[in-house]
C-alpha cells in the first residue's frame, strides 16, 4: 500500500515537472550588450535559460535562403527579417523536442517586477488546449477593446479573431503582433512548424494571424519590447519617442521605422516601412483633396488596396503555405 503511494506521488511530482516550463532567449552572437542586459533581467527574475543562437539572415547562402524562406520572401524580405522568423523556427523545434511548455524571449524584452510569480498565475488559468500564450504583445491585444490606431494595422493583416475573456489574467486577443515574450506549448509549436514551413513575412504577423492555434494573452502585459533599436532592417530614423500605446509600449518613432517590404532586386534595396505606407496614403488623400480629383482619389485607393493584398499574399498565400516538395520537413538552417 505504502509502495504504491510512493509511486503515485512520484509520479504526480514527475508530471508536474514535466509541465514547467523551459526558457530559452534568442540572441545573435555579436549583439554583447543586448545580452548583458537581459541576462541580468532574467536572473533578478530567477529564470534559467537556455540561450539559442539568432539566424543572421545576411549570413545565409543562396542554398540556404531557398531551403527555408518562400520564393516571394526571398524578393520581398529583409536579412532581418528573414533572421527573426527561422530564429523562432529554431524555438519551435526546441520545444518539441523537450515535450513541454517553452518560454521564448528575445533579447530585447523588459520584464515586469514579479514577472515569475505573475507568469505562473497566468498559467494557473490555463484551458487544456492552449497552444500559446503571449506574456507580451504589440497591436489589437487590449482585453477591453482599446485599439485606438492598433484597428486598421489588424484590419491591413487580417486573421481577427473574436476576443474575449477567458479569466481574470487570460483572454483571447483581436490581432496580437510581437515575439518578444510567449509561452508555447509543443503541440501549438507542431502546429506553427507544420503551418509556417518557411520564412514569409513577419513571424508575428504570420503565425499570431493562424486562426487553427489557440492564442491567449495575459492581462495586463508582463513584458515590453525595449524599441531601442531594430535588428529586422528598417529605417533608422531618431524620432521622438512618443508613445503611441501606453498599454504595449510601442513607440510612434519604432512604427515609423518598421520594415514593411524591401524589394531586392539586381543588388538594389528599395525599403517600404510602415510608416511610409502611411504617409504615401496620407499625401494621396491630401492630394486628391486639394486638387479634387477623382483620379488622384482612385490612384491612392489602387495603393492602399495593393499594400493590403501584398500583406495579405505574403501572411497567408500559397508562397507561405507547406506546398514545396518535402514542405513539413526541417529546413537544414532552422535546426537548432
Amino acid at each position: 500500500m505504502r509502495g504504491a503511494l510512493a509511486a503515485a506521488l512520484v509520479g504526480a511530482a514527475f508530471s508536474l515537472q514535466s509541465q514547467q516550463p523551459a526558457a530559452v532567449l534568442i540572441n545573435l552572437p555579436r549583439h554583447v550588450e543586448r545580452l548583458s542586459k537581459v541576462t541580468a533581467q532574467l536572473s533578478t527574475q530567477g529564470v534559467d535559460f537556455e540561450l539559442v543562437e539568432a539566424v543572421d539572415g545576411a549570413a545565409l547562402t543562396r542554398a540556404e535562403l531557398e531551403s527555408n524562406v518562400t520564393a516571394l520572401g526571398r524578393l520581398l524580405l529583409t536579412n532581418g527579417m528573414i533572421g527573426c522568423f527561422l530564429s523562432h523556427r529554431r524555438c519551435w523545434q526546441r520545444c518539441v523536442a523537450l515535450d513541454k511548455p517553452l518560454l521564448v524571449f528575445e533579447d530585447d524584452v523588459e520584464l515586469v517586477p514579479e514577472f515569475r510569480e505573475q507568469v505562473d498565475a497566468a498559467m494557473s488559468e490555463l484551458p487544456a488546449d492552449w497552444d500559446v500564450l503571449l506574456i507580451g504583445a504589440l497591436g489589437a491585444v487590449h482585453p477591453d477593446k482599446r485599439y485606438g490606431l492598433n484597428l486598421p494595422v489588424a484590419l491591413v493583416a487580417g486573421g481577427m479573431r473574436r476576443p474575449r475573456r477567458l479569466s481574470e489574467r487570460l483572454h483571447v486577443p483581436l490581432r496580437p503582433m510581437g515575439t518578444h515574450c510567449y509561452l508555447i506549448s509543443p503541440r501549438g509549436a507542431a502546429a506553427l512548424l507544420a503551418c509556417l514551413p518557411r520564412a514569409c513575412f513577419h513571424v508575428d504577423a504570420a503565425a499570431w494571424g493562424r486562426r487553427e492555434i489557440s492564442l491567449l494573452a495575459t492581462h495586463p502585459m508582463l513584458a515590453r519590447q525595449s524599441h531601442e533599436d531594430s535588428t529586422i532592417g528598417g529605417a533608422q530614423w531618431h524620432l521622438p519617442a512618443i508613445t503611441a500605446d501606453e498599454y504595449t509600449g510601442v513607440s510612434f518613432g519604432w512604427a515609423w521605422c518598421e520594415p514593411l517590404v524591401q524589394l531586392n532586386v539586381l543588388g538594389l534595396r528599395l525599403l517600404l516601412t510602415n510608416g511610409r505606407a502611411i504617409i504615401g496614403m496620407l499625401i494621396g488623400l491630401i492630394a486628391a483633396r486639394l486638387m479634387r480629383s477623382v483620379a488622384v482619389l482612385g490612384g491612392t485607393g489602387v495603393y492602399v488596396v495593393g499594400v493590403v493584398l501584398l500583406v495579405r499574399l505574403l501572411t497567408y498565400g500559397p508562397f507561405g503555405e507547406a506546398r514545396a516538395a518535402g514542405a513539413g520537413t526541417t529546413a537544414p538552417i532552422a535546426t537548432a
